[in-house]
């Protein structure tokens, strides 16, 4: 817990700028250089998250930023971590309403919560104690507190990971009484070591069975598939390919970054773009055994020993500007049909994934998440398919501008319109750029620009032009 304490001051002190940064953009946008500043924003985020990638990375394998043991550090985690069948001294729980972390002990007829930290700061090993509280200990604090035995109606156990927290963990806890609070269980620890502890005070407490059967099922199948791409591993190959992803990450995101805020060339930005996904997919399904869709791969590196490199980072990087693209740029005939062909796609990449990847065999659960994750990154690609491969010559249709509008969305951009009349009457709003909005007036005279696409998906470009 003590690795912990220093990276989550630097997420809040991060997360305080991102934020203020982004208040900035969206305050400012109708000035000049709101892009620069977007561009900022974006970058800086990516940049931080691939820098913790790693240094969480060097930590698991022991390499890099270790922090020194101490007798201190061996001290907690043996406290933290007791072997399976011994008993447990206490267990350390965060409550999800507040985020308060408590070292609790357990005795004949009541719990005794000690606060020791929170998330964010984690927990100070000082506050940390090896003997039950007494009376004057419980009182130094009025964040501790005692549950008797006749305040607790039940206990009920969901001992399963959950994803409500960055730390490891071993499930919840939800302790009823005069009101319910739900605890996540941040020890790493056998059921059974759970059940013995509550049970210690005398009190009855209900597991979800449901839950831990999915819990063995779920860490017998990562075993599985932990074993299984282990015996098909080269740590050279394994080196070699994990280098190559974290290039194309990077190469994939500063291209989103400057297709997305710096735009021209636009044909060079789109090209890298799809050759940096092309490449993580083929990655991906040519070396099954070194990548990773939906497990954590750190996790999976600490229990077995055998390492894997996650293919959503890469896929996000690359895939985001294409994304962002079509939705700023792309007016569909009819609307539809670059999103059917994103979906398309995604669906054939998903099924591509979950033929190669063993941790996606035979899971359709999985499989389903997935696909939800793979079409938010790769719904941008056909479009860019569509219009970088078209060599046919577009038709030019006359059109009448007849009005203009914004769509604002309160988290996102904004959206400019303008609504044109074709010769043969038919009316329909066509996305533009802010200058194009800022020139277009009712009555102006203009050009749309209709592409057929190299995909057989026809979209249009409207271009402003001189007064009727």
């Amino acid at each position: 817990m003590k690795k912990g304490k220093n990276n989550n001051i630097l997420d809040l002190i991060f997360t305080v700028v991102y934020v203020l940064s982004y208040a900035g953009i969206r305050l400012i946008r109708k000035q000049p250089w709101p892009g620069i500043l977007a561009a900022l924003w974006l970058g800086t985020g990516l940049l931080y998250i691939f820098w913790k990638r790693r240094r969480q990375e060097k930590r698991s394998t022991g390499k890099g930023n270790e922090i020194p043991e101490t007798a201190d550090a061996d001290q907690e985690d043996s406290v933290l971590n007791v072997p399976a069948g011994q008993p447990v001294p206490f267990l350390l729980m965060m409550q999800n309403i507040n985020s308060r972390i408590y070292q609790v002990f357990s005795t004949p007829g009541r719990l005794m919560f000690v606060h020791v930290g929170n998330e964010l700061a984690g927990v100070d090993p000082e506050k940390l104690r090896e003997d039950i509280p007494d009376a004057a200990a419980m009182a130094a604090s009025e964040k501790n507190f005692v549950l008797e035995r006749q305040q607790i109606e039940k206990i009920e156990l969901k001992l399963r990971r959950t994803a409500s927290t960055n730390y490891p963990n071993s499930g919840t806890a939800a302790i009823s009484g005069d009101k319910k609070r739900t605890y996540v269980i941040l020890n790493e620890l056998a059921p059974d070591q759970i059940r013995g502890f509550f049970a210690d005070m005398g009190q009855r407490v209900s597991v979800d069975q449901k839950s831990m059967d999915r819990r063995t099922k779920k860490e017998e199948r990562d075993r599985e598939v932990s074993r299984w791409n282990g015996e098909r591993q080269d740590p050279e190959t394994f080196k070699k390919l994990k280098t190559a992803t974290t290039v194309l990450m990077i190469a994939g995101a500063v291209c989103s970054i400057a297709f997305l805020f710096i735009g021209n060339p636009y044909i060079l930005w789109s090209t890298l773009c799809l050759l940096c996904f092309a490449a993580v997919v083929a990655l991906g399904l040519i070396f099954p055994q070194y990548y990773t869709l939906m497990r954590d791969s750190r996790k999976a590196a600490g229990d077995t020993g055998v390492k894997s490199i996650n293919l959503l980072g890469p896929l996000m990087a690359s895939g985001a500007g294409m994304t962002m693209r079509m939705l700023l740029d792309f007016n569909f005939l009819p609307w539809w049909s670059g999103y059917a062909a994103g979906g398309i796609l995604s669906v054939l990449l998903t099924a591509a994934f979950a033929w190669r990847l063993r941790e996606l065999h035979g899971r359709i659960g999985l499989i389903i998440a997935s696909w939800f994750l793979v079409v938010i990154f790769c719904i941008g690609v056909p479009a860019q398919i569509n219009s970088l491969l078209d060599f046919r010559e577009p038709d030019y249709q006359p059109v009448t501008v007849i009005d203009h509008h914004i769509s604002q969305g309160s988290r996102g951009p904004d959206w400019y319109y303008v609504t044109i009349r074709t010769e043969d009457g038919t009316e329909m709003d066509l996305k533009v750029g802010k200058y194009t909005y800022l020139k277009a007036r009712a009555g102006y005279r203009g050009t749309m620009i209709v592409f057929q696409g190299a995909l057989g998906i026809p979209y249009a470009e409207y271009e402003s032009g001189k007064i009727g």
